[in-house]
């Protein structure tokens, strides 16, 4: 099951992000934008995870942004795919209007948090020597091991989730949604209290999911000052903002 959901649903899209990005940061795209850090939030929101981590430790090694930058867009560095998300949210509320107010709360929260944070962009300086066939085999040997990572991850946390958590109590599916995004959200429609249901769907999808976390573990690269810690403080930060977001699209 985690094989086929990595096949069809996760690297057809990663893996050639992970390859575009690469390329993007390495020719100095960002030195060309005005506000490059739109477009950082933008390869957020299109890579998902763990590309973010990726992202930033390029842009880190590229000097485009120091360590002190980078682990405070680390707390907004997560966005999950929102087509993914409307999908398995329509299937267990059936209610356009309410899904969207999930996903929005989830995407707002984030842009919040990039707001009351001044990041420093830097233009590098640093220039790529090598040909384009070069750069293109480099980018592509490392996203085919970020993906095999990631393949291994989903399959582990799935196959964890199975041996740990067979129930269909509330405390269950909470800790089903807690290790594994995916899971978590098919067991929602188990559920008869829909407060709860729309407290769990934003808290998963916020939050993300053991499994997503293992992964950026992995990439933050440990020759940099990139750290974990600040990604799972902002994980928590963005959920509960995005309850708060919530209630306050509900209320209007």
């Amino acid at each position: 099951e985690g094989i086929i959901l990595y096949l069809l649903k996760v690297f057809p899209f990663l893996f050639i992000m992970i390859i575009l990005e690469n390329l993007l940061i390495n020719y100095g795209i960002l030195n060309y934008i005005k506000k490059p850090k739109i477009v950082i939030i933008l390869l957020f929101l299109l890579g998902g995870s763990p590309t973010s981590a990726i992202l930033l430790n390029d842009l880190v090694k590229n000097n485009s942004i120091d360590d002190k930058t980078a682990n405070k867009m680390l707390k907004y560095s997560y966005f999950s795919n929102p087509l993914f998300c409307y999908y398995m949210l329509y299937n267990i509320f059936l209610n356009k209007n309410l899904v969207i107010k999930i996903i929005l709360s989830h995407y707002l929260s984030n842009i919040f948090i990039s707001l009351i944070h001044k990041d420093k962009i830097y233009y590098s300086k640093n220039k790529n020597t090598n040909n384009l066939g070069t750069n293109i085999i480099s980018s592509i040997k490392k996203s085919v091991d970020t993906n095999l990572m990631i393949l291994g991850t989903i399959v582990f946390f799935m196959i964890l989730n199975g041996i740990l958590n067979n129930g269909n109590s509330n405390i269950n599916i909470f800790i089903s949604g807690i290790i594994e995004i995916t899971q978590g959200l098919n067991k929602l429609s188990l559920l008869q209290n829909n407060i709860i249901k729309i407290i769990y769907a934003i808290i998963f999808i916020s939050f993300g999911g053991l499994s997503i976390h293992l992964q950026m573990y992995s990439c933050l690269d440990s020759n940099s000052n990139l750290k974990y810690s600040s990604f799972f403080k902002g994980r928590i930060l963005c959920t509960l903002i995005s309850i708060i977001i919530f209630i306050i699209l509900t209320i209007i």
